[in-house]
């Protein structure tokens, strides 16, 4: 098996503020759900809506 053969897709989604609905931004390819999260602050977190 190569290195990153195994790496899952993961739907991110953002909510604006607590009680807002859960908006979807993207998806991520990582290879477990905790690198999964540090992509998807890194990818979705810093954008602002233009």
């Amino acid at each position: 098996m190569q290195e990153g053969e195994n790496w899952n897709s993961f739907e991110v989604f953002h909510q604006e503020k607590r009680g807002a609905h859960h908006e979807h931004v993207g998806c991520v390819h990582a290879p477990n759900a905790q690198l999964a999260l540090v992509f998807a602050k890194e990818q979705f977190g810093r954008r602002k809506n233009a």
